[in-house]
């Protein structure tokens, strides 16, 4: 599973808007992903920026920013797919 695909879980669960710390620890709680960074709250900000609808990958948008460092799913990745 990749770091994003982690994310997209763990949005999904929560239903609601969450920062990237709150993510993270959601993540390596449930063993979804393994982090091998020194900062992998950052790794993970950045992972979930660029799939954002302003992010370098816009065109695999799946996360919405809605405040600085909190994501949420875009309406069309809202579903269990």
């Amino acid at each position: 599973m990749k770091m994003y695909e982690a994310a997209r879980i763990v949005l999904m669960d929560a239903n609601r808007p969450m920062h990237a710390k709150e993510i993270h620890t959601e993540i390596v709680r449930r063993n979804l992903f393994h982090f091998g960074a020194k900062k992998p709250v950052s790794v993970l900000s950045q992972a979930l920026g660029d799939r954002s609808e302003s992010g370098r990958r816009h065109d695999e948008a799946l996360f919405i920013r809605t405040a600085l460092g909190t994501y949420d799913l875009i309406s069309g990745s809202k579903d269990h797919s």
